[in-house]
Order: structure tokens, then C-alpha cells, then sequence
């Protein structure tokens, strides 16, 4: 299966463009999906929205402090977040 590229960050919003920031100083492969959406891991989330969801959990929750929190628990409990740095992603 070919890998699905990022849309480019430039042209997006300043909300977009810090939570892009905040996951990969966290070492965290984020993707562009739309002008919308970036894809993190097992989340979808809509930075300007301000909502997010999980793949195994399509309902949509809102909050990115909640999103942040959910991503780093995800880190923790599938064993590749270390002191606070994801030490290896799965693609």
C-alpha cells in the first residue's frame, strides 16, 4: 500500500501550525490530511474546531488540551513514550 503523503503547512491556520509544532517536539509523525485535519498516530483532530476523535473511537471530543492529554496516555500505555518523548513511532 503506498504511503498517503502531508499536505504542506504552509497555508494553515496558526492553531494548526502550533499543534503540528507541539507533536513533532514530541517526537510524533503528524500528517496533513486536509485543510482541516492532521493525523496523529491513531487521533484525528481538527485543530481549528477545537475537536478530535480516535480511530477505535469515531465519536468526536472536543478540547485539545483533552486531545494532548489522550495522546500522551496513548504514548505511555502502547510503550514508545519516555519521559516525555515518543522514542519510537509506528508508521
Amino acid at each position: 500500500m503506498p504511503k498517503r503523503r502531508s499536505l504542506p503547512l504552509d497555508d494553515a491556520s496558526p492553531q494548526m501550525k502550533t499543534l503540528a509544532a507541539w507533536c513533532t517536539d514530541h517526537g510524533l509523525n503528524v500528517r496533513r490530511t486536509s485543510s482541516l485535519q492532521l493525523k496523529v498516530g491513531p487521533f484525528n483532530v481538527w485543530p481549528d474546531a477545537g475537536t478530535w476523535n480516535r480511530d477505535d473511537d469515531l465519536k468526536r471530543k472536543s478540547g485539545l488540551r483533552l486531545f494532548r492529554e489522550a495522546v500522551e496516555r496513548w504514548g505511555r500505555e502502547s510503550g514508545i513514550w519516555v519521559s516525555g518523548t515518543i522514542i519510537a513511532f509506528p508508521l
